[in-house]
């Protein structure tokens, strides 16, 4: 039985290294909808054949690729997307024309490889999605949308078809949305009130038993695959507001820091940028390496996690040039999958975020304290004395605690942010970085604190 929410098959996606950014934020909007991904650094266990694993998730069992196109993927000659393209288009021309299986994808403003996909037509004839630029919102909801009504008619459940007998799915992408949204509201709002009526207790007075899908819901959140143990006196939820918010610089911002007087972001472009707290950006200066993920400052310099090698850069910004420190090991395990890598000095030590576990390092890489969490860590804080942690709370936004050093949970709260990727401690304030709904603009918001 598959999970509530979740839509049966998966959604493979195909790029190159240097756009694994975006990669990151497309995959957390697809999943956020309930859409299973693949790809590869997240789906590949090691010792495995990749080859042959890959092979067998486009030809045997996706339902849908997505081909990631950009100015990068295009200056390539040599990539493993070209390998699983051909395998695509392969599978493409086994399957009947009106058949949607295929979306391209593009990042910036490039060609689509003009590819010969049999029967006369090219891949770049392909209806694609454009995820930049003033169309990015429009088309994210778009791509959402037709990917969903392709799994779901794939997986059995009754078709929907437009005039030309194409999928339902289809007639959604090509901009015909309005067919959908009648229907699907009243099977919606059909389920909703069947669902009140059978559901236990309601009517009777008698406590509802907890869900086998709540249970398994904790059981894949916790990391031994066990149900997450529920705490008989947990924190209360208060909600905290956003007192303000300004678009974040670059093309993609994924981390967020404080160094007294500015906030920091640093972007999957490879660049980091200066930010007064009014929004102006300052100046910009080039990553230690490329693919910057989590940043923080320990009062003299910077220290900031890059996926492309996999390890913690210490460098300062010296008139106008980065000038690199040294670097540690973080042994970091999982790349992809939503999966976001966070930082916050702690003076001394150096907290790290990686999925469910939180560890505080020595300024060598060495592991001082773990802290295991029931739910993947999305972004991370230090405020001198305890931790601030996000997690995903979707569709409600997401989850801040206020943890004890050791883990303990002191508060929790509830912020209207989705895909929220970072936090930073600010002098009492605190910061967060993420978007209003998904596929909008990254923005970065400033807090309300609630007295403690």
């Amino acid at each position: 039985m598959s999970e509530p929410g979740k839509v049966a098959g998966h959604a493979f996606i195909s790029y190159v290294r240097e756009d694994s950014g975006r990669v990151d934020q497309l995959q957390r909007t697809l999943e956020a909808a309930g859409i299973t991904v693949w790809r590869d650094k997240a789906s590949l266990w090691p010792g495995e054949d990749w080859r042959a694993i890959i092979r067998r998730a486009i030809t045997d069992n996706a339902l849908v690729f997505i081909a990631c196109f950009s100015r990068s993927s295009l200056a390539r000659k040599l990539s493993y997307q070209n390998e699983e393209l051909v395998l695509a288009i392969e599978q493409l021309r086994l399957r009947r024309p009106d058949d949607p299986w295929l979306i391209p994808v593009r990042f910036d403003e490039c060609d689509i490889p003009d590819h010969e996909i049999g029967g006369g037509r090219r891949l770049a004839s392909i209806q694609r999605a454009d995820l930049f630029g003033g169309k990015k919102r429009e088309d994210t909801e778009r791509l959402v949308a037709a990917i969903k009504g392709i799994l779901e008619g794939k997986a059995g459940q009754p078709g929907r078809l437009d005039g030309s007998g194409r999928h339902h799915a289809l007639a959604v992408w090509l901009g015909r949305r309005w067919r959908v949204l009648v229907p699907t509201a009243a099977v919606t709002v059909v389920a909703l009130v069947l669902t009140l009526l059978l559901a236990p207790g309601v009517g009777t007075g008698r406590p509802s038993a907890p869900s086998p899908s709540n249970q398994r819901t904790a059981a894949r959140n916790s990391p031994s695959g066990t149900p997450a143990p529920r705490s008989s006196s947990a924190p209360s939820r208060a909600a905290l507001s956003i007192t303000t918010s300004f678009l974040a610089p670059g093309s993609q911002a994924d981390a967020l820091a404080f160094d007294g007087t500015d906030l920091w972001t640093s972007d999957n472009s490879g660049s980091i940028f200066q930010v007064d707290v009014s929004g102006q950006a300052d100046a910009s200066y080039l990553a230690p390496d490329s693919t910057p993920e989590g940043i923080t400052w320990d009062g003299h310099a910077f220290w900031v996690f890059t996926t492309n090698q996999g390890r913690i850069d210490h460098f300062q910004i010296t008139n106008g040039q980065v000038e690199k420190l040294g670097s540690i090991d973080p042994h970091a395990q999982v790349f992809g999958g939503g999966i976001t890598h966070n930082l916050a000095w702690a003076n001394p030590g150096l907290w790290w975020a990686e999925q469910f576990n939180v560890e505080l390092l020595s300024d060598s890489g060495a592991v001082i304290r773990r802290i295991t969490k029931g739910s993947n860590v999305i972004g991370l804080a230090w405020d001198g004395s305890h931790l601030w942690l996000a997690y995903d709370n979707f569709p409600d936004g997401s989850r801040i605690e206020e943890d004890t050093p050791a883990g303990t949970t002191i508060r929790t709260f509830t912020v209207p942010i989705v895909a929220l990727t970072a936090l930073a401690w600010a002098s009492g304030t605190l910061w967060a970085l993420g978007q209003h709904d998904l596929g909008g603009p990254v923005r970065i918001y400033r807090l309300s604190m609630p007295p403690t």
